[in-house]
């Protein structure tokens, strides 16, 4: 039905992106934390509201690639006219040292872009493991314990370890970052860009909860 794209969607999932928006836009929605939202449209209002910052008109996206682009020509020494939206990170960020680059690019933008994680199907049997671990936890104490140790385990040495890129291309990047540190790669933090915000949480939304992202209107219900 038209906005239940949220409908087998953890509630606490759904709060988790709201703290992020928050924290990506610098707004503070503490004084309404007791306002009924139910839409996305209502939530996006709210963040109109409570997002401050002057009024621009300067696009964010275009900000956050010339400055990813910058730092990875440091971190790679390529040439920077060379590299492009269309670019592939495999080819600036080799796999051989991937952590050692990615961590480099972190500190020379001075933002955590979270570029790696683990491979999908580590992600799924370690989430088998939980579900499991949780069903025999009552009946079988001793192995649910076990269960939970090992997916703790598994779950800290695979972000350890993991070397997989979580997008392909410098302009994917670029996105991520804009959606996720909006202040932090624009020129100006203490402008927005009114006329992108609708746009930029419903792409957070989208990519955090794994929704299509024409599936997020307005009208979607939010928090039942």
């Amino acid at each position: 039905m038209p906005g239940d794209a949220f409908k087998h969607t953890n509630q606490e999932n759904i709060l988790d992106v709201i703290e992020l928006a928050e924290r990506s836009f610098g707004a503070d929605l503490s004084s309404v934390y007791n306002t009924r939202v139910s839409t996305l449209g209502e939530f996006v209002d709210l963040m109109h509201q409570y997002t401050p910052g002057e009024s621009a008109t300067d696009c964010t996206t275009q900000q956050a690639f010339y400055r990813l682009r910058t730092s990875l020509a440091i971190i790679s020494g390529a040439n920077p006219s060379t590299i492009r939206p269309d670019t592939a990170l495999a080819d600036l960020i080799p796999l051989a040292n991937r952590r050692q680059v990615v961590a480099k690019l972190d500190h020379e933008l001075g933002i955590a872009t979270e570029l790696l994680v683990p491979r999908q199907w580590l992600v799924t049997s370690l989430a088998c493991l939980l579900l499991i671990s949780l069903a025999i936890i009552g009946p079988a104490w001793p192995y649910g314990l076990l269960g939970l140790f090992l997916y703790s385990l598994g779950v800290w040495w695979s972000y350890r370890t993991t070397t997989t890129l979580s997008v392909t291309t410098v302009g994917q990047l670029a996105q991520k970052l804009s959606r996720e540190h909006y202040r932090a790669v624009r020129r100006n933090a203490t402008t927005v860009n009114r006329s992108e915000l609708e746009s930029f949480l419903l792409d957070l939304f989208s990519h955090e909860l794994s929704i299509p992202r024409q599936q997020l209107t307005r009208n979607t219900l939010l928090l039942r």
